[in-house]
């Protein structure tokens, strides 16, 4: 009789707890990979909130509902949603009329006024900082120094050749000498990149 009810109650006490650990729910996740080699976006469901799901920040901050391949094969780096990786408030060209060639960079799009003596990162040669199909020099003028009625001391230019983008070069401006008749000779300075945009 006592085996018996011992037995029983082992029995109740293993249907109680096999009843309360259905009746628990535990989170699942899902992995979502954008891109070729992107950022990946985590989202879970479960726990106490009736099994509604949420989304997860990507490894780079934003949310996997606005991650997306870009025009240059990346995910999305930023928050700008998928026309604007890069948060520059350029759409990327690869969204219909968009004109930002670069959408992972922010410094790369149309209208950029600055000029850069370092190439796009993750470039190769590339210095089209303002999505014109061109490299656009900062210096483009050789120094001419022969002539003493129009002796420009004002405007730099290369001394020689014009280098190519982020190339050095050596830069001067022309000056008059102290002499009695003055003549228009180069006053050079030192070795400097050349900028690009």
């Amino acid at each position: 009789m006592t085996k018996r009810t011992v037995g029983g109650m082992l029995l109740g006490l293993l249907v109680s707890v096999t009843a309360a650990l259905t009746s628990c729910s535990f989170p699942t996740y899902e992995i979502i990979v954008t891109g070729t080699g992107g950022a990946s976006a985590t989202s879970s469901s479960g726990g106490g909130n009736g099994g509604a799901s949420s989304t997860g920040p990507t490894s780079s901050g934003s949310s996997a509902s606005t991650s997306s391949s870009s025009g240059s094969g990346g995910a999305c780096v930023s928050d700008g949603g998928p026309c604007d990786c890069d948060t520059d408030k350029a759409l990327a060209t690869s969204c219909g009329t968009g004109t930002d060639c670069n959408d992972q960079d922010p410094l790369v799009h149309l209208g950029q006024m600055t000029f850069f003596k370092i190439k796009i990162a993750g470039s190769t040669d590339d210095y089209d900082y303002d999505c014109d199909d061109a490299q656009t020099y900062e210096i483009k003028a050789v120094l001419v120094c022969n002539n003493s009625l129009n002796c420009d001391q004002a405007t730099l230019r290369w001394k020689d050749s014009v280098p190519a983008c982020g190339a050095f070069g050596q830069l001067g401006k022309c000056k008059l000498t102290k002499d009695l008749v003055p003549a228009c000779i180069d006053d050079l300075q030192n070795m400097q990149k050349q900028g690009c945009r």
